[in-house]
């Protein structure tokens, strides 16, 4: 791609992530918040949203061709580790 084209089409891209971020911010992740559920399900339905969000971004980067990016492979016990493993943050 052109740098006179991917200048321009990379600002769009950031002003439009961060808009959609501001947006999701102050309206989206407060409705989801008063979602009922318990606070476990309600953080894992925000960190679902959020990743989403990033993935779309980086999906759109790629469609427009600013970047080269391909997701890499997961070991297949990652997902059993990942739910076993305990967090070194410690809650209040």
């Amino acid at each position: 791609m052109p740098k006179f084209l991917r200048i321009p089409l990379s600002g769009l891209a950031f002003l439009g992530f961060f808009s959609f971020g501001c947006i999701a911010g102050w309206v989206g992740l407060p409705i989801l918040a008063m979602w009922p559920g318990s606070p476990e399900e309600k953080r894992r339905r925000i960190e679902r949203i959020i990743c989403a969000i990033y993935r779309r971004f980086i999906d759109i980067l790629h469609m427009v061709r600013l970047i080269d990016y391909a997701r890499p492979e997961l070991p297949p016990d990652f997902r059993a580790a990942a739910a076993t493993s305990s967090s070194p943050i410690t809650r209040r």
